[in-house]
């Protein structure tokens, strides 16, 4: 009788010395799996060589938590194959990544040395004004700058035709330029052909501007390519992964069953016990029923319960070794659903400004139109864009740029108090704000209050063509109470009425429907 007991003791310490940790070490596995996956994005959107190396060194981290972690669950050979697979993989991704921003550097080199070609141009046309060759001069200017404005359109073309048209429209404007500069003579002449000459070699040389933007764009579809590879391969990882980790879970659940049964065959064992040690067994029964086979059936239906989600866990307070588990597996639950409203936290936010991104917004969109249907009561959407963001990033750069967003978002944030409303990370330098029960001329208000909000910040801006600081266009629409539109709509009407700000001016609101709006004393 004692050995068996103590056999069922022993039991019970090695599965909360060695079960229940693998099955936290299996869960705690699956999620830095996943972060991997927001590591590599990043390593893949890397714009600079700063940001490739933190990103790998993100990477490098991540995987060496994976493989400590694995080297205490698995031994299954397969998943570590997997894992050294993926490393290598994340390895070439590293180098196409590298070589990519090798590029983007070089071209903003060239790009930087066309402008300053440009500048040379205002000589030549002072020095040809009031000669007989100021004509030709003039039209040579005007030619040679369209072949500028074609070298700076190829620096932007994202596709290889785009690109070749643009090649073949320079060297018809650069033989143009060759003929006109020929019929000129003197320090003009020599001059325009040196010019002309020096822009053929930067933008049309083996390895001028076009072969080196030809080359940014098949390196930068390699570097998609293989980080869709290895995404893929870490979703397989992870799968197999949460596989391995759902055993474990299972053979937990089945071992606490295999002790369930052992200590109710224990019982009945000790019913056919002497007559005259009967009342004495009977209190053992009672006992162990009650201090072990009980409490071990309500741990196996707190588990069951836990992982169908059905009720909250109830931990045995009990200070033996089935209320220590208890409170084991509590702590292990506990966790779990921790990290999964974290990483449910991660996936709607915007991860550069800290407010809810667009998948966030485009599911509270669906909840707050169906609510405004309900309740009849309007809803407003808002759509802004950040004036002239492009020039603010090329001339700042990209960190200053990421602090102006982040500026813009607080500003947001500030202007758009309700508890109900939401604002967002549209994409890029797009926010958007969704305005719960809030007719036309309330949101046109509160679209104001945004622009004073941005304007307050003074951000400078010297590249803008409508003010010295930053500035945004919005566009504003409202749902009315008995409105067929759908989210798409909403959204379209939201953006054109943004289009019409931009056309007219920028740094204004422009409301989808006017007819909306109503006279304000």
């Amino acid at each position: 009788m004692y050995n068996r007991l103590a056999n069922i003791d022993s039991t019970l310490k090695k599965f909360e010395q060695t079960n229940v940790p693998q099955v936290f070490d299996s869960s705690q596995l699956f999620s830095k799996a996943n972060l991997l996956l927001y590591s590599l994005q990043e390593l893949s959107d890397a714009s600079s060589s700063a940001a490739r190396r933190i990103a790998v060194r993100t990477i490098e981290r991540r995987v060496s938590d994976i493989i400590e972690l694995q080297a205490r669950v698995f031994d299954e050979n397969q998943i570590f194959d997997d894992l050294t697979i993926i490393h290598q993989e994340i390895d070439r991704l590293n180098d196409l990544i590298d070589e990519k921003v090798s590029l983007l550097e070089l071209l903003d080199s060239e790009h930087a040395r066309l402008i300053e070609l440009y500048d040379n141009i205002n000589e030549l046309v002072s020095l040809s004004s009031g000669s007989e060759l100021n004509h030709d001069v003039n039209r040579w200017s005007l030619l040679f700058t369209r072949a500028i404005v074609t070298g700076s359109e190829a620096y932007a073309s994202d596709k290889l035709t785009g690109l070749r048209d643009a090649q073949t429209t320079f060297r018809g404007l650069v033989n143009e330029l060759r003929k006109l500069s020929a019929q000129m003579d003197g320090k003009l002449g020599s001059q325009a052909r040196s010019l002309t000459q020096a822009l053929t070699s930067l933008l049309d040389a083996e390895e001028g501007l076009f072969a080196t933007r030809a080359e940014y764009l098949k390196v930068r579809g390699r570097a998609k390519g293989q980080g869709n590879f290895v995404i893929n391969l870490i979703h397989d990882y992870t799968r197999l992964a949460d596989d391995i980790a759902f055993s474990r879970k299972s053979d937990a659940i089945d071992e606490l069953q295999r002790l369930e049964k052992q200590v109710e065959t224990q019982s009945l064992l000790l019913i056919g016990m002497q007559t005259l040690t009967l009342l004495a067994l009977l209190l053992a029964v009672f006992i162990i029923h009650a201090r072990v086979v009980k409490r071990l059936k309500a741990l196996n239906s707190n588990i069951q319960e836990q992982f169908d989600q059905q009720h909250p866990w109830q931990a045995d307070k009990s200070r033996d070794e089935i209320g220590e588990l208890s409170r084991t597996l509590l702590a292990f639950s506990e966790t779990i659903a921790a990290q999964k409203q974290a990483l449910h936290e991660l996936s709607m936010t915007d991860g550069l400004t800290g407010i809810a991104n667009r998948r966030h917004f485009d599911f509270r969109l669906d909840l707050d139109i169906a609510q405004a249907r309900r309740q009849n009561y309007p809803l407003s959407v808002i759509l802004l864009d950040v004036d002239f963001f492009k020039p603010f990033n090329d001339n700042y750069g990209h960190g200053a740029g990421d602090l102006a967003l982040k500026s813009v978002a607080a500003a947001l944030a500030h202007a758009v108090q309700r508890k109900q409303d939401l604002v967002a990370r549209y994409g890029g330098e797009e926010f958007a704000c969704l305005l719960p029960d809030t007719d036309a001329n309330r949101a046109m208000k509160v679209a104001e209050l945004i622009h004073k909000a941005i304007a307050a910040l003074a951000i400078p801006h010297e590249f803008s063509a409508v003010s010295a600081s930053l500035t945004c266009s919005i566009g504003v629409v409202t749902w009315q109470g008995e409105d067929s539109r759908t989210h798409d709509d909403l959204l379209k009407s939201a953006d054109d009425a943004l289009y019409r700000a931009k056309s007219e001016g920028r740094n204004r609101s422009i409301h989808a429907d006017p007819s909306s709006l109503t006279a304000t004393k």
